[in-house]
Parts: structure tokens; sequence; C-alpha cells
């Protein structure tokens, strides 16, 4: 149960860039096999703990907002 609050919760810390966020939650994901969690849910947890600017730049290499994306078109 803690594990999973600590996935819920996740945030990008700062002067972290993104690839070492994704890598952080990566594990944090690992850590918690059974956390049950949707690769869209997963995703959007994600992207809700980056700092805004780093939100900003990942919307825009995808062309738009990731919330409005299907896994897929991620």
């Amino acid at each position: 149960m803690a594990k999973r609050r600590e996935i819920s919760g996740f945030q990008q810390e700062d002067g972290e860039n993104l690839y070492d966020a994704w890598e952080k939650y990566k594990l944090l994901l690992r850590g918690c096999l059974g956390h049950k969690l949707s690769e869209m849910e997963a995703t959007l947890i994600f992207t809700n703990g980056l700092k805004t600017q780093t939100r900003i730049l990942l919307d825009a290499f995808a062309g738009g907002s990731m919330k409005n994306k299907t896994i897929a078109e991620i």
C-alpha cells in the first residue's frame, strides 16, 4: 500500500531532468509489481508529477497535451 502511494505521489524534483525523473518513476513501478495501474493511469500519474516546464516541453514533443492522447499516440 505504501509503495502504491509513492507511485501516486510521484513528483519531479527541482533540478531533475526528464530522463532522470522517468528512470525514478520506472523504479517506483518496478518496486510495486502489483500496483494494478493501467498504462494510461501510470502515464497520467507520471506527467502530472512533472514540473510545469517539463510537462510543456513533453507536450510540445508529443504534438499536443499528453492528457488528450492514447497510449499508442504517446
